[in-house]
């Protein structure tokens, strides 16, 4: 079962980043992301050491997305700062920004 689990998840993400790909986006649009996490955490696994590798990407996945939470927070801040507004103002001409 294990085997067959983990090729299903793999071929959804490789469907599902083809398509983001298609439409022109980068990585899983927030509510596949969340959808796909929440299924990958209901997995058991009979194998200690794949149960193990599975937490230990799903724990490194949410702290990244921590991580860039609050670096997007202080980048905002930074954003509205006088020093930094001309330039900020002028990004969105640059790339969609």
């Amino acid at each position: 079962m294990e085997t067959s689990v983990l090729d299903r998840a793999g071929g959804l993400s490789s469907q599902v980043d083809a398509d983001c790909r298609r439409e022109g986006l980068r990585g899983l649009p927030g509510s596949v992301a969340v959808a796909y996490q929440q299924w990958l955490r209901r997995q058991r696994f009979t194998e200690p050491a794949l149960a193990t590798a599975c937490d230990t990407a799903l724990e490194t996945v949410r702290l990244t997305a921590d991580r860039r939470d609050r670096s997007d927070k202080v980048i905002t801040t930074m954003a509205g700062d006088p020093a930094w507004s001309a330039i900020v103002t002028r990004l969105p001409c640059v790339r969609r920004v």
